[in-house]
């Protein structure tokens, strides 16, 4: 198991990559799928000075680690303690900006696979995400996950969706979708 460096031993030229140089989906479903959560959780979250909403952007939850890096599709961050210029932040460093990750969803893309999604799923468990949502447009499918005591725990959804704990919204696939 390896140890995280403390303060002291992290090297200060450590660079975090801002791009993958991969585009954000693979899909007009699911890039119509990422922008309207992007867009829904903005609107939801609008005023909120502590809240920063993004979209398929880096998150370094490790100083000093930049290969300890996911990117979801969607993710909710709460508890900033300033007000951050969205011009000047490029990827999100959880030890400079402070916050924390509450929500991180994934909307599939044709070439994901479900073992991908299980490492993501284990990303977001070790590094504290309240909530993940898995959801597969395609199939009209939406897998959630909420922190309980031992971790991230899948939730039932039932025929009138699932409410978010995290975020108040109701989860439900319409018609399939």
């Amino acid at each position: 198991m390896a140890m995280a460096l403390t303060e002291d031993q992290v090297p200060s030229h450590v660079i975090y990559p801002e791009s993958d140089d991969r585009p954000m989906s693979e899909s007009m479903l699911q890039g119509l799928a990422i922008r309207t959560l992007l867009l829904g959780f903005e609107r939801l979250y609008a005023g909120r000075d502590d809240v920063l909403v993004f979209a398929d952007q880096f998150w370094y939850p490790v100083k000093g680690e930049p290969t300890t890096v996911v990117a979801p599709d969607t993710m909710v961050v709460v508890g900033l303690p300033r007000t951050y210029d969205i011009r000047e932040t490029g990827s999100y460093r959880q030890f400079e900006h402070g916050g924390q990750v509450v929500l991180a969803i994934e909307v599939l893309s044709p070439s994901n696979t479900w073992a991908e999604m299980l490492r993501k799923r284990q990303f977001y468990d070790r590094h504290g995400v309240q909530e993940y949502w898995v959801i597969d447009a395609d199939h009209g499918a939406l897998e959630v996950w909420v922190r309980g005591a031992d971790g991230l725990v899948g939730q039932p959804i039932g025929e009138a969706g699932f409410v978010s704990p995290t975020t108040g919204v109701t989860l439900a696939m319409v018609d399939g979708a």
